[in-house]
């Protein structure tokens, strides 16, 4: 309803789970400091049927990704924002946000780009191999990414650490110190490889939290630290 003025607007875009047609915090948290929203269903998403969500099984970080690039090229064409002003967020789905900030630009044949500004993820995995050998739920790599021994070079070549030098802008990386699900070195692999390269992040540890942001503190701790690193953003800093 009350937009951030023009030249400083800020779009932020759901990786991977969105689209679902329910009342979410978080966007309106984001909708009240004058953000918009992007909440899109690539292929695998939920809410269209057993077919639709199938769509990316053993194509982890593939046409999905493409699919969220058209969308960012779609929301910055109708609202006229530059690819500067538009980013990432992701809980769990941090995997694609990484993804998407350093994807190399071809995957399964498709090339796609979007030069996206800046990026926000919770929780999420940057190696899929590591995620497989690491995770409380295995059985979901294997389904999404595929086999971690038959599929290797496929899925290191589908994993963000090894595409970290082609970040595309800033990186939030916050994640919980307990979470068996997906475990924290899946954020602390990345943020290890972009103090090497020298390259814009920033990486907040949650004490003693699981997979998710629970308990007033810690959403009191996580608001905090997007809107300090999306400050720095909107003023260009």
């Amino acid at each position: 309803k009350n937009p951030l003025p023009k030249g400083k607007e800020l779009i932020m875009i759901e990786s991977f789970y969105g689209g679902e047609n329910r009342y979410n915090t978080e966007y309106e948290i984001f909708n009240a400091a004058g953000i918009t929203v992007l909440s899109p269903s690539p292929r695998g998403s939920a809410g269209f049927g057993r077919d639709f969500a199938a769509m990316n099984d053993k194509d982890l970080g593939g046409n999905e990704i493409i699919d969220i690039i058209y969308c960012a090229d779609y929301i910055s064409k109708k609202l006229d924002v530059p690819a500067e002003r538009i980013g990432l967020f992701g809980m769990s789905g941090g995997y694609a946000t990484m993804r998407l900030v350093t994807f190399p630009g071809e995957v399964n044949g498709n090339k796609a780009s979007f030069k996206f500004g800046f990026g926000i993820e919770t929780a999420g995995f940057c190696d899929i191999i590591y995620q497989h050998m690491h995770s409380n739920i295995p059985d979901w790599t294997a389904l999404e990414a595929g086999d971690p021994v038959k599929d290797a070079a496929r899925l290191i070549d589908r994993s963000p650490l090894y595409h970290a030098e082609k970040l595309t802008g800033p990186l939030l990386l916050l994640h919980g110190n307990h979470d068996n699900r997906v475990d924290i070195e899946g954020s602390r692999l990345l943020d290890r490889k972009l103090t090497h390269l020298n390259l814009p992040h920033r990486y907040v540890e949650f004490e003693g939290l699981g997979h998710g942001i629970k308990g007033v503190d810690n959403n009191r701790k996580f608001y905090y630290e997007c809107f300090r690193f999306l400050d720095e953003i909107e003023s260009g800093k």
